[in-house]
Order: C-alpha cells, then structure tokens, then sequence
C-alpha cells in the first residue's frame, strides 16, 4: 500500500493512528523489504549536467551531485524474480512464440517527471508491460541527455551483457 499510495514512511505512521493497526508495522515491512531487495541495492553521488540560466540572460549547465542508486548484480536479481514467477505458476511462453528453452527479458529506460529510470520486465508473463511486471533498478534525479547517460549508464551496460550471458534453469 506504502508504495501504491507513493507514501513516505511519515505518511504511513500518521496514516496508521487513523485506520488502526490492519498496516504492519514499520519494522515488520523494513524486514521484509531488506529480504526481498536482499544487498542488491546501491547508491552514490554523481556530477550529472543541469540547465541552467546565465545573469545575462543565456542559458548554459551546472553540474550538480545528485544520488544515483542501481543494483550490483542485475543478473541475480533478474534470476531471484524468475524463481519467484516461477514458484506463483505465472510463467507462459505464449503458446509458442517464445521457444520453450528461452526465457526473454526486455531492458529499458525512461524519463518520467524529474527522474530517469532503468527497468527490466520478464515477457514470458500474461501481461509482460504491464506496471506489476515493471522492475525498476536504476535510478536518478535528473534529465536523459547524453551527458548524464554517459556518467551512469558504463556500470549497468556491463551488468546488461553479463545478464544476456546468464542462464536459468
């Protein structure tokens, strides 16, 4: 619900003292956050390019830090969450389309609002776009220009080949 609502954890304590104690408590959903993001998570200040305004009225970049979090191993990530479909009976190789042996996974990028994210969704699901089968695991505050990719995107390009590499099963 956290998550769904886009609520920080203080929204969830003064939410909590209206609808009573159906929420889990905070500690219980930081234990089962730190199972399920296990170490995969990590998070450092990049120099990333902003437009700016000039007093003389060009305009120009500033370079300012700003947090950078990604996985550092995308491939065991991608393998737990195969092993979780797989577990739930939720994966399909859509009659046919997708050879049996194979199992497809699609990598993209996109800017939405103030932020850029890298995400990965497994097609051999029913419905392989939609947001639920959407895993975000890269992740900054700032625009996409070619600047800003060629300052985060070295790290996630090696996790990338390694991942296309890897198998399952």
């Amino acid at each position: 619900m956290m998550r769904d609502c886009n609520l920080a954890w203080e929204q969830l304590r003064k939410l909590r003292r209206y609808v009573g104690p159906a929420i889990a408590s905070e500690r219980s959903m930081r234990t089962q956050q730190k199972r399920l993001l296990k170490d995969y998570l990590e998070g450092e200040l990049v120099e990333l390019m902003f437009p700016s305004a000039k007093s003389d009225g060009s305009h120009g970049f500033e370079g300012r830090m700003v947090p950078y979090v990604t996985v550092n191993n995308l491939s065991m990530m991608v393998l737990d969450y195969l092993d979780g479909l797989e577990e739930c009976n939720s994966l399909t190789w859509h009659s046919g389309v997708i050879p049996p042996n194979e199992i497809w996974v699609k990598i993209g990028g996109d800017k939405g609002g103030s932020s850029f994210k890298m995400a990965y969704q497994i097609v051999n699901v029913n419905h392989p776009n939609s947001l639920q089968n959407t895993v975000v695991f890269a992740c900054f505050e700032g625009s996409d220009t070619s600047q800003n990719l060629k300052r985060t995107l070295p790290k996630i390009i090696s996790q990338i080949t390694t991942l296309s590499k890897q198998q399952w099963r």
